[in-house]
């Protein structure tokens, strides 16, 4: 009898295994699915130690009996989290609410100085307080750090200054929201069009995009990026629990700890100068002259990308404006520029100034291309903008001056469509 209940007790904590992994290989016969990550080493080592506890456990029928109570309680829990979150609305939040950080910049970026004041506003972007429905024109730009413009002052950023600049010149009431964050590309930007709650509520949406992209092909992250997105993640499906809110939050921690590359921007910039050391270091190294394989196959999907953006913005009747990703990468670069530079793959390796110009015009040609495929207006910045620190800090970031010239450049762009009556679907319409 007593052998008959611990043979219950085992098999009944067995259960939960049999089930994971009848879904597992599902899964791997049904979709072929083949790319395992860390985080799936991680769940494999968690079963693993339950193995081994239900073993060590095999013949105490009270510790059986608590292992499976844990275990059942676990998957209880995890149950009634998932329904939470499900029945939970998401929301989309660009940046989260700060009414005013001020911050001060040391001397290790060309263009930037004195006191750095930042603010996140009731819309969670980055921008004066605003009343969106009293606006008569309203601009959300969207782009990784360029975009951002981390260490420029709230009304030096190049958004706010075309906020200003388009008001005077149009004397309307403009509001331009900036939604960029450090690092984010086109997937991120899909996902704020698509979940940002206000996003709608934007007649134009300015894109400056390309370099996070690169990004993720120097890096080879973009699959494990992709899948960060929790609506990516969602959406494969190939295994049960990627469907699942509560693992992709889990694993979005797991991956932003343990794989992601990611810059920890300190408030005074010191950071630069560990990175350029580093960047060093790297080219005495290994430099890469040649441009990265899979450049093409990374290429089509940035293209891809961006006709989704596209059409998102078609369907809700919104204007787009596209612009290329200026640099101060270049052949021969002299050697005072080529100091400021720190973008490396690791201490192992970097690639040289001249092979990061080459690869990004080849981002920056597709997304011409693709607008002029797809009529959508777009200014070509990259051809525009001086390469040195008139515009840049270091390789691609802009410096006050440097987002005063942009500010200037779209804001000349866009009075002439409002002025002159452009359509801003003319594929004519570029510069």
């Amino acid at each position: 009898m007593k052998k008959n209940i611990k043979t219950i007790l085992i098999l009944a904590a067995l259960i939960p295994v049999f089930i994971h992994e009848a879904l597992v290989l599902y899964a791997i016969v049904k979709n072929s699915y083949k790319t395992f990550e860390k985080f799936d080493l991680l769940i494999f080592v968690v079963l693993t130690l339950y193995l081994g506890c239900l073993f060590l456990f095999r013949e105490n029928k009270e510790q059986l009996v608590r292992l499976i109570l844990i275990t059942y309680s676990l998957i209880l829990s995890i149950f009634l989290c998932e329904q939470y979150l499900r029945l939970k609305p998401e929301a989309y939040i660009p940046w989260p609410r700060i009414h005013r950080i001020s911050y001060a910049a040391t001397g290790v970026m060309p263009g930037i100085d004195g006191k750095i004041e930042l603010s996140v506003n009731n819309l969670n972007l980055r921008g004066p307080e605003v009343d969106i429905e009293k606006k008569d024109i309203r601009i959300l730009v969207a782009g990784g750090s360029t975009a951002e413009c981390l260490y420029v002052s709230d009304k030096l950023t190049w958004p706010w200054r075309l906020q200003d600049k388009l008001a005077d010149r149009l004397g309307k009431k403009v509001f331009v929201g900036n939604a960029g964050r450090s690092g984010h590309f086109t997937l991120n930007h899909m996902e704020l069009l698509r979940n940002y709650r206000w996003a709608n509520k934007f007649d134009w949406v300015i894109m400056l995009v390309g370099i996070n992209d690169m990004g993720t092909l120097l890096r080879r992250n973009y699959e494990i990026r992709s899948q960060a997105n929790i609506k990516t993640v969602s959406a494969r499906g190939k295994i049960y629990y990627r469907d699942m809110k509560l693992f992709a939050k889990c694993r979005n921690a797991f991956l932003n700890y343990f794989c992601l590359e990611t810059v920890l921007q300190d408030p005074s910039g010191r950071w630069f100068d560990t990175a350029r050391q580093m960047r060093k270091k790297a080219l005495e190294n290994r430099a890469i002259d040649r441009l990265p394989e899979g450049l093409d196959e990374s290429v089509r999907v940035y293209k891809s990308n961006l006709k989704k953006i596209i059409d998102m913005c078609k369907v809700r009747d919104q204007k787009l404006l596209m612009l290329t990703q200026p640099s101060m990468w270049r052949k021969d670069l002299p050697p005072d520029l080529e100091e400021l530079l720190w973008q490396h793959n690791g201490p192992g390796e970097a690639y040289t100034t001249e092979a990061l110009g080459k690869i990004l015009d080849v981002y920056n040609s597709a997304l011409i291309e693709v607008c002029r495929q797809e009529g959508i207006p777009y200014v070509d910045l990259a051809s525009m903008l001086p390469k040195d620190t008139s515009v840049f800090y270091d390789g691609c970031h802009y410096n006050i001056s440097g987002c005063e010239m942009i500010a200037e450049i779209l804001a000349k762009e866009m009075t002439a469509i409002y002025q002159n009556g452009k359509n801003a679907s003319d594929p004519k319409d570029v510069m």
